[in-house]
C-alpha cells in the first residue's frame, strides 16, 4: 500500500490501522515500521467485533503455507518475534466511503490472509467515486 499513499490521498482517503495493541506499542510498532499511515489503538477490539473480525483457530493462525515461511526464515537463522500477543486475532481490510458505505469488506480467515493491492486500490476509487458523488 505504501506505493499507493499519494494515490489514495488525491482521491480524499486515508490508510488507517487499527491495532488491539496497547497505545504505546502501536506508536512504538508504528514508529519502527515507518508506514505514512494514522495508526489507532483499540485494545477492547470494539472495531474488530463490529466488523466481525474475531478469534480464529490453530490452522487460522499457522496454515502451512505460513509455517514453511518459518521454517526457511529460521533456517536462515533468523528468529521471529510475534508483535501482538495474541495470534488468533485476525484482521481484515476494509474501505469505506466518506458515508461510511463500505466499498470492500474483507475479514482474515487466516494470518496471511490480504485482499490483493489492485483490490484495494479499486475500492478505494469506488469511495472516492461514491463519495464526490454524494
Amino acid at each position: 500500500m505504501r506505493d499507493h499513499v499519494d494515490e489514495i490521498e488525491s482521491l480524499g482517503g486515508q490508510v488507517a490501522v487499527v491495532s488491539f495493541a496497547r497505545p504505546d506499542h502501536v506508536a512504538r510498532f508504528a514508529r519502527h515500521l515507518k508506514h505514512p499511515y494514522l495508526w489507532l489503538s483499540d485494545p477492547d477490539r470494539i472495531s474488530y467485533h463490529a466488523l466481525g473480525a474475531d478469534r480464529r483457530g490453530l490452522v487460522s493462525v499457522a496454515p502451512p503455507r505460513v509455517v514453511w515461511e518459518h521454517v526457511r526464515f529460521a533456517l536462515r537463522g533468523k528468529v521471529w518475534h510475534p508483535e501482538q500477543l495474541d495470534l488468533a486475532q485476525m484482521g481484515g481490510d476494509f474501505v469505506f466511503d466518506r458515508a461510511g458505505n463500505p466499498t470492500l469488506r474483507h475479514v482474515s480467515t487466516a494470518s496471511d490472509d490480504r485482499p490483493p493491492v489492485t483490490e484495494l486500490m479499486e475500492a478505494f476509487r469506488r469511495a472516492a467515486a461514491a463519495s464526490a458523488a454524494d
